[in-house]
């Protein structure tokens, strides 16, 4: 069923990409291709807005949506406490760690060097109300994954997270 993106980086749920998956492969002309759909959904809103200054950023758009590819999940478990549950992403992993990529990207560069995060903001998507991990990756991603995620790596990064494809992503959407 389509979902927002939304879906993924707010609520309670938690998404794991396992061990057998294939580590982050993206490069710049898939990262270019996602960033100039979104600028192009971007400017459609402001456009509209500029002719209806009664829209919503929302409903500015006027229902166009932008299809990143199917993202196939499976239920593992309930988290308890009706926080939701724990997912295995099967297929559209490399779309999903991009997306979270983009978003941390944009966090930093809307909150800048050295400001912290307010926990309840919405920017802090990374982390669920019970301070877990929304979405994990493969053990090879994890570290650099992490550091952006949490928003440690918006004054820079280190030369060995700036020649992995995640810094790089990192970098493209900065």
């Amino acid at each position: 069923r389509p979902e927002l993106v939304n879906h993924y980086t707010s609520g309670s749920n938690i998404y794991e990409i396992p061990v057998f998956q294939r580590n982050y492969e993206w490069e710049e002309e898939k990262w270019f291709y996602l960033w100039n759909d979104i600028k192009e959904l971007y400017n459609s809103a402001v456009y509209n807005m500029s002719k209806d200054s009664n829209l919503t950023i929302e409903n500015a758009l006027q229902k166009r949506t932008h299809f990143i590819g199917t993202i196939l999940s499976r239920a593992i478990s309930p988290l308890g406490g009706g926080l939701g549950h724990r997912y295995t992403v099967i297929d559209g992993q490399q779309r999903l760690i991009t997306l979270f990529i983009l978003l941390a990207a944009i966090r930093d560069e809307e909150v800048g060097e050295f400001n912290k995060i307010p926990e309840e903001d919405t920017l802090s998507y990374a982390r669920g109300k019970n301070k877990y991990q929304r979405f994990t990756v493969n053990r090879v991603d994890t570290k650099i994954f992490k550091k952006i995620i949490e928003g440690s790596c918006k004054n820079g990064l280190t030369a060995s997270d700036s020649e992995s494809l995640l810094g790089k992503a990192y970098m493209f959407y900065r």
